[in-house]
């Protein structure tokens, strides 16, 4: 029995939405500010990012809970600049975040409020 084009069309697009592959190091930037977390933690609790100009960064979930880096526009809270992906590890993703203002944001997992850090947006 032969595929049909309908078929062939689906299993493609199967295929392609199960390639989110974890990142490679021949895809990290170098010198890439780096969030890891582990343990319920972020184990980096403040990077240096430039201000102003759109960055990669790499968050490295070590471990099988769900996390994510959630930027804010304060150093205390406030709204959202940036939320990166959800997702289970060990894995790795480098979100691309665009530029931030000048100063002290506060970051967060969404799934886990009680981890925080800061990201310090200069020149």
């Amino acid at each position: 029995m032969r595929p049909t084009s309908f078929a062939v069309a689906l299993l493609g697009l199967v295929l392609a939405a199960c390639s989110s592959a974890p990142a490679s190091q021949a895809s990290i930037p170098p010198n890439a500010p780096k969030i890891e977390a582990n343990n319920l933690a972020f184990t980096t609790t403040s990077v240096k990012v430039p201000a102003g100009a759109a960055f990669a960064l790499v968050f490295e979930n070590k471990e099988g809970a769900p996390h994510n880096v959630n930027i804010l526009s304060e150093p205390s809270g406030g709204s959202s600049v940036f939320a990166g992906d959800t997702f289970t590890g060990p894995a790795t993703r480098v979100y691309q975040v665009p530029a931030l203002t000048p100063g002290t944001h506060q970051f967060k997992c969404d799934v886990h409020p009680d981890m925080t850090g800061t990201v310090v947006a200069g020149s």
